[in-house]
C-alpha cells in the first residue's frame, strides 16, 4: 500500500510539471495566444 502511494505521488509530481511545461510553452511561444494581462510567474508554476 506504501508503494501505491508513492508511486501515486510520483505520478502527481510529474503531471504537475507536464502541466508546467506546456503552459510556459503555450504562453511564451506561440503565435496568437497573446494577451492583455500577462501571466504571473505563480500562475504559470515557475515559483
Amino acid at each position: 500500500m506504501k508503494r501505491a502511494i508513492a508511486n501515486w505521488q510520483s505520478l502527481q509530481k510529474t503531471l504537475r510539471r507536464m502541466e508546467q511545461l506546456s503552459r510556459a510553452f503555450l504562453f511564451l511561444a506561440l503565435p496568437d495566444t497573446r494577451r492583455r494581462k500577462l501571466l504571473s510567474q505563480k500562475i504559470m508554476g515557475l515559483i
